[in-house]
């Protein structure tokens, strides 16, 4: 049994379903929107959290991990006073001019 009753109809009825999907700028939009309430509704369950005492005030809301971030190689160095600071990188020992 034939689904169309004549290729004008099977090509209309493809328009018809090519122009009904949304476009990349729509998906995007819709995408933005949802990361927004997502950000919006954190902060609200962050707020009641702390305001039931579940967490301090100060502490600020843990991100959840991006599976798609690449790793850092970050490494923590003690502050130094502003006059110990070199001018150039040059001047920095030994160790810290390979990395």
């Amino acid at each position: 049994m034939p689904k169309f009753c004549s290729p004008t109809c099977r090509q209309l009825a493809y328009e018809r379903r090519k122009w009904q999907r949304p476009t990349a700028v729509e998906l995007l939009a819709k995408d933005i929107a949802t990361n927004n309430i997502r950000a919006i509704i954190r902060a609200e369950v962050w707020t009641v959290l702390q305001m039931a005492g579940v967490v301090s005030p100060n502490q600020p809301p843990p991100l959840s991990p991006s599976k798609h971030q690449p790793p850092t190689h970050l490494r923590v160095v003690k502050p130094q006073p502003e006059h110990e600071l070199p001018d150039s990188p040059s001047e920095l020992p030994k160790a810290l001019q390979d990395d």
